[in-house]
């Protein structure tokens, strides 16, 4: 369980919401009671969904703080009793909607893709690379009929191949995304054999534009970024800042490609079901033929955590 300490979220009076991310462009701070209040709701959300008075106390280092701050705070953290009649904190409705506005506005990603607080970007090349590709990025775990769908949808728009960007973060949820790096690579080898649009696959740590661009370089020039509608809002930032456009030297026609879609059509986690329950029927309809073979090694993967 991930338990935040006050001195990480708060250092007493500030918060730094960015890692350092380079001498040039240092870490950006803020500072002031509202992002203590936003520390503690992140540290709820991390903490699935309650803490107990002992760690609320713990945070604020004394039980005095602690109270003192939660009488003002009380439209966003409701006190409630778990079963065994132990004091627990919640989110109200109102501390639940607050949260999700202001993890929309600083990351409009999933907890998988973290794209960082940036004020400059790094760009190890300036130069544009050698071959045009459209480019998605995903978990994939594992890769389903509704990803091919997707990754195919982009390819039609233009006839470019598509390259696949694997984001493996730092924190993994091994119950969400139980397949590793290599088991990974071996399901895309698979799928290129059938679908011959399907160019690489390459892994990053972030959704960060420069990140990406340094992944695909010299290699590769991006010209459409695909994306669902559930990633929309945070890669267009990206795509249409002019500075970052002018900074990356893109190409002209460098653009965001929307996919409606939900994450129901991707079906990963039904998938991951299937695994769990020895369906194998269920799995061969979730997934391309390409990967029917690997049925029992993603189960036993699966059983194993």
């Amino acid at each position: 369980m991930n338990i935040y300490t006050f001195d990480e979220f708060v250092n007493e009076s500030m918060v730094t919401y960015k890692r350092k991310y380079t001498d040039k462009y240092p870490a950006l701070s803020t500072y002031g009671n509202l992002n203590k209040r936003n520390a503690i709701l992140k540290t709820i959300v991390d903490n699935n969904g309650t803490l107990t008075e002992e760690e609320i106390d713990n945070f604020f280092g004394n039980k005095h703080n602690s109270s003192r701050w939660f009488k003002h705070n009380k439209k966003y953290i409701s006190i409630e009793e778990d079963k065994d009649g132990n004091k627990v904190y919640k989110l109200t409705k109102h501390g639940q909607r607050l949260f999700n506005t202001l993890n929309t506005k600083k990351n409009d990603i999933s907890e998988s893709e973290e794209i960082i607080i940036q004020e400059g970007l790094s760009i190890n090349y300036k130069e544009q690379g050698q071959k045009k590709v459209n480019i998605f990025l995903g978990r994939f775990q594992p890769f389903t009929l509704g990803h091919i769908k997707v990754l195919e949808q982009i390819h039609k728009e233009n006839g470019l191949p598509v390259v696949v960007l694997l984001i493996r973060g730092k924190k993994i949820d091994k119950e969400k995304s139980p397949f590793d790096e290599d088991i990974q690579i071996v399901m895309f080898e698979a799928l290129q054999k059938e679908y011959s649009f399907l160019e690489a696959i390459i892994t990053i740590p972030t959704a960060a534009i420069d990140v990406i661009f340094n992944a695909l370089r010299p290699t590769y020039e991006p010209v459409l970024w695909g994306f669902g509608t559930d990633r929309k809002a945070g890669y267009k930032k990206q795509i249409e800042n002019p500075k970052y456009r002018q900074e990356l030297n893109v190409l002209d026609d460098f653009n965001g490609y929307e996919i409606e879609r939900s994450d129901e059509d991707i079906s990963a986690s039904k998938v991951r079901q299937a695994l769990l329950l020895d369906d194998e029927n269920l799995y061969k309809s979730l997934v391309p033929k390409s990967l029917y073979p690997q049925f029992s090694v993603l189960k036993n993967i699966i059983n194993a955590i």
